[in-house]
């Protein structure tokens, strides 16, 4: 029996700050039940940053669930997700949607490297808040529709491991890492 693990991206759309709690709890909630109802154990429930759209205050929220499942299907191999980091809480701030699906783990020397960068550097300036920003828009949909594919995988994993290299190479660390509190 192997096990298979995947992303289900929940955008949760409310009316406005104040109700999106309580929107995203019926939600997730949702997505949850189907997906237990599928067979499929929840491992980690990311939450992307909080949008706005339109005139009127409305905002918008990607939620990515990571979920695993079991199967005896042999063409599938057993890509090691951790369950150590943030389970159930999606109070991080959010994941490394690409570096995830591109080394397997969200708990993986390459990945703790990326969001130490993330949180360390990255987010201690407008710029790089801006960029965080516009990934976490647009990664988590482009892994649920390509993350699984090897060509995604082989097309981002060469960059990935030179961003990588040169990051240890400045000091940053690939120890075990807590997401930074936002």
């Amino acid at each position: 029996m192997a096990k298979i693990q995947g992303t289900e991206l929940v955008r949760v759309p409310s009316s406005s700050r104040l109700r999106f709690a309580n929107d995203r709890q019926e939600y997730v909630s949702k997505a949850i039940t189907r997906l237990n109802n599928e067979g499929k154990r929840i491992i980690n429930i990311i939450d992307g940053p909080i949008t706005n759209f339109g005139p009127l205050g409305n905002v918008y929220c990607d939620i990515t669930i990571l979920w695993e499942a079991d199967t005896d299907d042999p063409k599938y191999k057993t890509a090691p997700i951790s369950t150590s980091s943030n389970t159930g809480s999606g109070s991080s701030g959010g994941g490394c949607y690409v570096a995830t699906a591109v080394y397997g783990s969200y708990d993986c020397p390459q990945v703790w490297t990326l969001r130490r960068y993330r949180d360390n550097t990255l987010a201690e300036t407008w710029y790089g808040r801006a960029f965080i920003h516009t990934y976490y828009a647009v990664s988590p949909t482009l892994v649920k529709w390509f993350g699984h594919t090897e060509w995604f995988k082989k097309l981002w994993r060469g960059k990935l491991d030179k961003m990588v290299s040169k990051l240890q190479e400045q000091g940053i660390e690939s120890t075990p890492y807590k997401d930074r509190e936002w």
